[in-house]
């Protein structure tokens, strides 16, 4: 097993990550433009909370104390996929974390939206190690 390998399992067992792939505040926080329902947003979000662990992780193995919020946009086609998706906005110090979540969230599946026109989403993640 190479070294860096051993060193990332090592930080991962000392530092428990804690994700928030969801929005805690007030709903203004969740943007939706076109008709889809904000509970099944929610719910792929949290259905791949692993791919935006992974991305966090990468960024903790460089800064054990990174954390923050990051806003990542993006458009959901009439089929469901994710045609678009950019960081809206981030208080990260580390835009490669930033940029893998909005890399991540392009690989997402939705199901397709009620009226089969395109949806675009804001949406807001806390990123914060215990």
């Amino acid at each position: 097993m190479k070294l860096k390998t051993i060193s990332t399992l090592l930080f991962l067992l000392l530092f428990h990550t804690t994700l928030q792939a969801s929005p805690e505040g007030p709903e203004a926080e969740l943007r939706i433009q076109g008709k889809m329902d904000p509970d099944i947003i929610r719910r792929i979000v949290r259905a791949h909370s692993n791919e935006v662990s992974a991305c966090y992780t990468q960024g903790l193995t460089r800064d054990p104390n990174l954390r923050g919020r990051l806003v990542v946009q993006f458009a959901i086609t009439g089929t469901g996929t994710v045609a678009k998706s950019v960081v809206q906005s981030t208080t990260l110090k580390d835009r490669s974390v930033a940029n893998c979540v909005a890399t991540a969230v392009l690989r997402w599946k939705f199901p397709k939206p009620r009226d089969g026109g395109s949806v675009m989403v804001s949406y807001p993640f806390m990123l914060t190690s215990d």
